[in-house]
C-alpha cells in the first residue's frame, strides 16, 4: 500500500526508527474507508425511488484494508516506539461502513474526510486512545498551553 504512494515499507520502517531514536513519538493511522459513493450525492441528492445511500458493506472496506494491514503489522513489529491506530473502526459497524455519523456527513468526497469528519475522528481518538490523548495535551513551555 505505502509502495503505491512511493514509500517502500523498508523506508517507512527506517523513518519510524530514525524518529524514535530522536525521541519523536510516531503515530501511524490506517486509512479511513474508501467509498464508491459520491459524498455530495449523499448530502444533497433527493430521490423519489428510495433512500439515498451513504453506506456500503463492510467487506468492501476490509478487502482494501487487507492490502496494507500486513505492512502495518511489519512496521509495528520491527520499528521501535510506533503506535498504530485503526481509524476505520470509527466509520464502520458490524456490517457496513458509513459516510454519515451522528446525522452529519463526514466525507468531502469518496475517500477524504471533510471538517466534520476530521473533528469527529480526532475527538474519537482523543477519547479512546491513550497515546493520542497524551500527545494532544499541551506540554509545559508550549505557547498554546501557557496561562496568563
Amino acid at each position: 500500500y505505502w509502495g503505491n504512494w512511493g514509500v517502500p515499507i523498508e523506508d517507512l520502517i527506517w523513518a519510524s526508527n530514525y524518529l524514535a531514536e530522536n525521541d519523536v513519538k510516531v503515530l501511524i493511522l490506517d486509512d479511513v474507508p474508501d467509498f464508491r459513493l459520491d459524498a455530495q450525492h449523499c448530502k444533497y441528492r433527493v430521490t423519489l425511488v428510495g433512500p439515498v445511500r451513504c453506506s456500503e458493506p463492510l467487506e468492501l472496506s476490509q478487502s482494501e484494508q487487507a492490502s496494507y494491514f500486513d505492512d502495518l503489522a511489519i512496521v509495528k513489529k520491527t520499528a521501535r516506539s510506533v503506535h498504530i491506530v485503526n481509524s476505520s473502526q470509527y466509520f464502520c459497524g458490524k456490517s457496513e461502513c458509513s459516510m454519515v455519523q451522528g446525522g452529519k456527513l463526514m466525507y468531502f468526497d469518496e475517500n477524504h474526510l471533510n471538517s466534520n469528519g476530521a473533528a469527529y475522528l480526532l475527538a474519537a481518538l482523543a477519547r479512546d486512545d491513550d497515546f493520542v490523548s497524551r500527545s494532544l495535551k499541551p506540554r509545559e513551555g508550549y505557547a498554546g498551553g501557557q496561562s496568563n
